[in-house]
């Protein structure tokens, strides 16, 4: 995020959206120095230090999939397999996913 490179937002037609997240989480990948050390860490050493795309502002979002941060969360949960979106009709849900959790 914070970067100049648009993202994938869904489909459209024959074209697809993009977008841009605006949100204030994620790690900062300030300088080239520490950019590298996160690329050594995540198995992106080829592209990630040296991206015009990224700048000292630009952030990462280590855990982008519902399942995986879930997951992470609450490793002690046996879960559903499919998370479920939550309707723009639903009071405070926009946006949001939901997944069922079990002992």
């Amino acid at each position: 995020m914070k970067t100049r490179q648009k993202e994938f937002n869904y489909p459209q037609g024959q074209s697809n959206s993009l977008t841009s997240y605006e949100g204030n989480g994620g790690i900062v990948l300030g300088g080239v120095l520490r950019r590298i050390i996160i690329a050594l860490e995540r198995g992106d050493l080829a592209k990630l230090p040296f991206s015009d795309d990224v700048n000292k502002d630009s952030q990462l979002l280590m855990r982008r999939n519902v399942r995986d941060r879930v997951s992470a969360l609450a490793p002690f949960l046996t879960y559903d397999p499919d998370p479920i979106s939550c309707s723009a009709t639903t009071a405070g849900c926009r946006g949001s996913w939901m997944r069922h959790g079990f002992r």
